[in-house]
């Protein structure tokens, strides 16, 4: 069966390593017949992996270390929240930490940050032209603005001038 998953990676690590791993890990699990996304994100703490997943869901967030990440840490974390996806409570599992990973590639035993792409620091005058670019579209962000809140304006007003008429043709009109 073909595996359908996303992956949103919001890390240095290589997508590619991740996409792998997911991959080993789907397949594993026998969780291949629905389509999942796994978003990957910085944890605060330096102990180890984490994640959260949602019952029944397809959805899994995993949160690794900054510094190198623990690759069967990660798979054994990752395998307990698609596990919440196929509807397990933590009563009918095993601790993350005691999952058995029979077959797990070597080449993914160490999750390696990639480092990051470096830009060049921008000089002073491509600093200001950034500052002097954002000034000018929050000008005609604040003009667009102004010209709307005008035509409201120009519509209240002639609004008010039709009522205006409307209680004066009734002040001068004779009641019977």
């Amino acid at each position: 069966m073909r595996l359908r998953f996303r992956i949103v990676n919001k890390t240095h690590y290589d997508s590619r390593v991740l996409r792998r791993l997911v991959a080993w890990c789907i397949r594993h699990a026998g969780a291949e017949g629905r389509t999942r996304k796994v978003t990957f994100n910085y944890t605060r703490q330096d102990r180890g992996c984490s994640g959260y997943a949602w019952l029944n869901g397809s959805s899994v967030v995993m949160r690794l270390i900054k510094s190198k990440t623990d690759g069967i840490n990660a798979a054994q974390v990752l395998l307990h929240e698609i596990d919440h996806n196929l509807g397990l409570e933590h009563k009918d599992m095993v601790p993350s930490r005691t999952i058995a990973l029979p077959g797990f590639p070597a080449d993914l035993m160490a999750l390696v940050e990639m480092p990051p792409k470096s830009k060049p620091a921008p000089d002073a005058v491509e600093r200001v032209a950034g500052k002097l670019a954002a000034v000018e579209a929050k000008v005609k962000e604040w003009e667009s603005k102004l010209r709307r809140t005008r035509t409201w304006l120009k519509k209240w007003e002639r609004r008010a001038r039709y009522y205006r008429a409307k209680v004066a043709a009734a002040a001068q009109a004779p009641r019977l």
